[in-house]
C-alpha cells in the first residue's frame, strides 16, 4: 500500500510541474475577445521575459531571454539566445533613443564587444518596450560581425 502512494504521489507531483510548465509558457490562454496589452514597464531591479529575432552573419534565428534593470533603473539589459552558438548581451541607457552602452556576443567559440568609443559600431531605437539594435562588432580590429536584433520585454 505505501509503495502505491508513493508511486501516486509521484505521478501527481509531474503531473503538477508540467501543468505549472505550460501555463508558464503560454499563460492562461483563455481568449475570448482580443485586447491589446498595454506596455510593460521594466521595474528597477526586476526581470521581465524577452522575445524576438536576432540576425548574425546573416542568419536569422528566433531569440528569448530576458530585459531587466538594475536597481538603479537608469539602464536596460537584455540577454538573449539564439540558434546555437549565438548568445547577445546588450545595454541600454535609458534616453530617447537609448544608446548603446555595450554588446558581447558569443558566436562560434569566439566573442565579439562593442563599447562606445571602440571599434565597431552599433545604435538602437524603441517603441514602447519593443527594442532594434543593430551594429558591427569587431574583434581583433579585423573580424567583423554583423548583428541586429528586434525584442520585445514583456
Amino acid at each position: 500500500m505505501g509503495k502505491r502512494v508513493l508511486i501516486a504521489a509521484a505521478c501527481a507531483a509531474i503531473l503538477l510541474a508540467g501543468g505549472l510548465i505550460h501555463y508558464a509558457k503560454r499563460g492562461n490562454d483563455k481568449s475570448t475577445t482580443a485586447t491589446t496589452a498595454a506596455p510593460v514597464t521594466i521595474a528597477p531591479a526586476s526581470t521581465v521575459a524577452a522575445r524576438g529575432k536576432m540576425t548574425v552573419d546573416g542568419q536569422e534565428a528566433d531569440a528569448q531571454g530576458s530585459c531587466s534593470s538594475p536597481a538603479d533603473g537608469r539602464s536596460v539589459n537584455i540577454s538573449l539566445t539564439g540558434a546555437p552558438p549565438n548568445i547577445i548581451n546588450v545595454t541600454l541607457d535609458k534616453a530617447q533613443p537609448p544608446n548603446v552602452t555595450s554588446v558581447v556576443l558569443a558566436s562560434t567559440g569566439m566573442a565579439f564587444m562593442y563599447q562606445p568609443g571602440t571599434e565597431g559600431s552599433a545604435q538602437a531605437t524603441n517603441n514602447g518596450n519593443t527594442y532594434h539594435i543593430s551594429g558591427t562588432l569587431l574583434r581583433y580590429g579585423f573580424v567583423s560581425k554583423t548583428f541586429d536584433i528586434t525584442v520585445t520585454c514583456s
